[in-house]
C-alpha cells in the first residue's frame, strides 16, 4: 500500500465564547468529543488548528479544562501530531507556556513570531513520505518589520514584502511538499458576521499570490465561513465548526486531506448540529399560532441542547408582556429565548431632539419618557406599567450602588 498522510484542518473554536451572556461551552464540549472520534476513526496523522482556540487571551477555567482534556485524550488514543497556532483572540504566550510537556506528546504550538524564521518550520515524516509545515500565528505589523531591514521595497506593499522575506528565510532548502498554516486576512474572503476584523497598518488583506508562490497548500483560520480562495494550489479557510450568531446559517464542516505520492484526496466531514440558533419573526395577530407551528417543525430531538431563539414580533404599537408570554409558550428544555424585540409595521420619521431641553438636569424618569416618545412617536403617552417597571429597577440599581439614600 502506498504511503499516505492524513491531515485534518480546523480553526476558530473560540472555547469559552459567550453570546448575549450565554455560554457556548456545552456545544463546544460536544464538538471536541466528535472531533476526537473523527481523528480515531479516520486514523488522522496531523491535526491542524489554525488559530482562535480560545475566545479571549485569558480564557475561563472550564474552557481550559476541555481544551487540555481533548489534547490528553487524543494523544493517549492515537499517534496524531497536533499543530496549533495562536489567533487574534488567543494569548500567544499563554498557549505556549505548557509546551515543555505538550511537545512530549507530538503537540507543537506557535504563539508568536520567533526571532528565527526556521522555528516556524515543522517537518512531518511517515514511511518515507514527508510534508513540511510552515506555521505563522497571528502577528502585528511591528513584529514582522523587525525581521526585514529592507528600506526600498519598490512598488510593493512593505508588509507583504517583509512577510515574503520571512517566509523565504523560513522555508529555504525545503524540497518536500510545503503547507502554510496561517491566521490572518488573505485574498477576497466572504465574512460570516461573527469575526473580529483586523488589518495591518491599513492593509485589509494579504495577497494570496504570496501563498501560491511559496506553498503547495495553505490552511487558514480567522474567517468563520468555510471557503476556498484558490483550488490550485489550494488555499482554504477552515471556517468555525460551530455557529456563533443567529445570522450564521448552513451546515458546518471540516476537511480531511489525504496526501499520497501521486495525488491529494479531499473529504468533507459535516459537523453535527448540537444546538439550533433560530431567528423567527411573526405578526402580532397570529404570533402564538405561528410560534407553535415553528416549534413543531423544529423537533427537540434534532439537537442535544436547547435551541437559542431570537424572536421578533411585528406590531403597530408596543404591547406589554409579550416576552414573558413567549417564554411561557416555549417548550421547556427545548427552546430558550435569548433575544426579543418589537418591529414597528409603520416606521415614521423620528423627531429631532429639542435643543432647548437641559438633559443634564432631568430626572431619570423624565429622560426615559422622552426616549420612549422618540422611539414610538405615534404613542401619545408612555405606558404607565412600563414607566413603573423602569422606575423600580432603576432605583433598585441606584440603591445597590449607594447612589440613593434610604
Amino acid at each position: 500500500m502506498a504511503p499516505e498522510i492524513k491531515i485534518l484542518h480546523t480553526s476558530d473554536w473560540h472555547l469559552g465564547k459567550k453570546y448575549l451572556k450565554k455560554s457556548f461551552l456545552a456545544e463546544q464540549k460536544y464538538f471536541l468529543c466528535w472531533l476526537q472520534d473523527i481523528i480515531i476513526q479516520k486514523s488522522i496523522d496531523v491535526l491542524v488548528v489554525a488559530g482562535d482556540i480560545f475566545d479571549t487571551p485569558a480564557p475561563p477555567i472550564e474552557a481550559q479544562k476541555i481544551y487540555y482534556h481533548f489534547l490528553k485524550s487524543v494523544t493517549a488514543a492515537t499517534n496524531c501530531h497536533i499543530l496549533i497556532i495562536a489567533g487574534n483572540h488567543d494569548g500567544g504566550h499563554f498557549l505556549e507556556a505548557p509546551l515543555p510537556f505538550l511537545e512530549q506528546h507530538h503537540i507543537k504550538i506557535w504563539g508568536h513570531l520567533s526571532q528565527n524564521p526556521k522555528d516556524h518550520l515543522y517537518q512531518y515524516k511517515k514511511n518515507g513520505h514527508e510534508i513540511a509545515f510552515f506555521a505563522m500565528p497571528f502577528f502585528r505589523t511591528y513584529e514582522l518589520l523587525n525581521y526585514s531591514k529592507i528600506e526600498n521595497p519598490g512598488d510593493r506593499e512593505f508588509i507583504e514584502y517583509s512577510l515574503e522575506n520571512f517566509i523565504t528565510a523560513g522555508t529555504q532548502g525545503v524540497t518536500s511538499k510545503k503547507i502554510f498554516i496561517g491566521h490572518h486576512l488573505f485574498g477576497n474572503y466572504e465574512l460570516s458576521g461573527s469575526e473580529q476584523l483586523v488589518s495591518l497598518s491599513g492593509l485589509d488583506s494579504i495577497s494570496i499570490t504570496l501563498l501560491s508562490d511559496h506553498f503547495d497548500f495553505s490552511l487558514l483560520g480567522h474567517i468563520h465561513k468555510k471557503q476556498t480562495l484558490k483550488t490550485a494550489p489550494l488555499i482554504e479557510y477552515a471556517g468555525a465548526p460551530l455557529p456563533f450568531r443567529f445570522g450564521e446559517t448552513g451546515s458546518k464542516q471540516i476537511s480531511l486531506y489525504t496526501f499520497t505520492a501521486a495525488e491529494v484526496l479531499k473529504e468533507h466531514n459535516k459537523v453535527p448540529l448540537f444546538r439550533h440558533l433560530l431567528k423567527w419573526e411573526f405578526s402580532l395577530e397570529h404570533w402564538e399560532e405561528e410560534l407553535a407551528h415553528a416549534m413543531e417543525k423544529t423537533p427537540a430531538s434534532a439537537a442535544p441542547l436547547p435551541a437559542f431563539l431570537d424572536l421578533t414580533i411585528r406590531v403597530d404599537k408596543p404591547v406589554y408582556g409579550l416576552a414573558d408570554r413567549a417564554r411561557c409558550l416555549l417548550k421547556e428544555g427545548a427552546f430558550e429565548l435569548l433575544a426579543f424585540q418589537y418591529k414597528l409595521n409603520t416606521l415614521q420619521s423620528q423627531p429631532e431632539k429639542p435643543a432647548s431641553i437641559d438633559y443634564q438636569h432631568m430626572q431619570a424618569e423624565e429622560l426615559f419618557t422622552l426616549f420612549y416618545k422618540n422611539k414610538f412617536p405615534e404613542i401619545e403617552h408612555c405606558d404607565k406599567e412600563i414607566l413603573e417597571d423602569f422606575t423600580f429597577f432603576y432605583r433598585d440599581k441606584m440603591q445597590q450602588e449607594g447612589n440613593i439614600l434610604q
